[in-house]
C-alpha cells in the first residue's frame, strides 16, 4: 500500500501547539491512522488524546467486541495514571475538576489487503 498522509493541525486562537487538546498519530506501512479530539472543558484531555491515538496504533483495536474495548480501554487508562499530574499535587481549585477526569473522541481507522 502506498499512501501519502499530511498532517495538518488547526487550534482555536487561544491555543497553541502545546495547550492544543487533540492528537493524530499513524502508521501508514501498518494501515493505521488515529485522530483524537480532546474536550476543552476537562482536565489533562490533551494528555489522554495523545494516549489514545498512539496506543491505537501500536495495539490497534480488532473488534467492536465489548470485552476487548475494555481490555483495551484499560492499558489506555493506566498509562494516563502514569503520565496525568496527581490529582494531590494540583492547586486546591483544580482538584475537583481533575477527579471527574478526561475526556476525548477517538476516531480510527485500519486498512488492511
Amino acid at each position: 500500500m502506498q499512501a501519502h498522509v499530511t498532517k495538518l493541525c488547526y487550534w482555536k486562537s487561544e491555543h497553541n501547539a502545546e495547550t492544543n487538546e487533540d492528537a493524530v498519530c499513524f502508521d501508514v506501512a501498518a494501515g493505521l491512522f488515529a485522530v483524537a479530539d480532546g474536550v476543552g472543558s476537562a482536565s489533562f484531555s490533551n494528555i489522554w488524546a495523545d494516549i489514545l491515538v498512539k496506543h491505537f496504533v501500536t495495539a490497534p483495536l480488532m473488534s467492536n467486541d465489548p470485552f476487548e474495548i475494555e481490555w483495551w480501554l484499560r492499558r489506555a487508562q493506566s498509562e494516563y495514571a502514569h503520565r496525568a499530574p496527581r490529582v494531590e499535587d494540583l492547586p486546591a481549585f483544580a482538584q475537583e475538576k481533575a477527579r471527574e477526569g478526561s475526556q476525548s473522541t477517538l476516531v480510527s481507522l485500519r486498512i488492511e489487503h
